[in-house]
């Protein structure tokens, strides 16, 4: 079993692993994984612990055993990206430029 702590306030507890994927079977939604940023994952068995640093959601699907949801990391070239847009968006407020598309 895993202990999922999403670093937003919520911690999902009886985990089980799928492969890639990680099962919890209570009730969760794309918005329980809003505001993660550095997420931890603890094997209760192993006392191993993962971190996902720049966390995001891959995936979330409902199946009869529960909700299946796949964690991975922000890539370097996505946190560019993001800046870059940010900036963007900056200088256009800025200087009072419409953006258009």
């Amino acid at each position: 079993m895993y202990t999922v702590d999403l670093g937003n306030g919520t911690i999902l507890e009886n985990v089980t692993m799928n492969g890639n994927n990680y099962v919890y079977d209570g009730d969760i939604s794309e918005e329980t994984f809003d505001g993660i940023e550095t997420v931890t994952v603890t094997d209760s068995e192993s006392e191993q612990v993962t971190e996902f640093h720049h966390a995001k959601l891959v995936a979330l699907s409902r199946y009869p055993e529960g909700w299946y949801f796949v964690l991975g990391e922000t890539s370097e070239q996505e946190l560019r990206e993001a800046a870059r847009e940010a900036q963007i968006m900056y200088t256009a407020l800025a200087t009072d430029t419409l953006l258009e598309g």
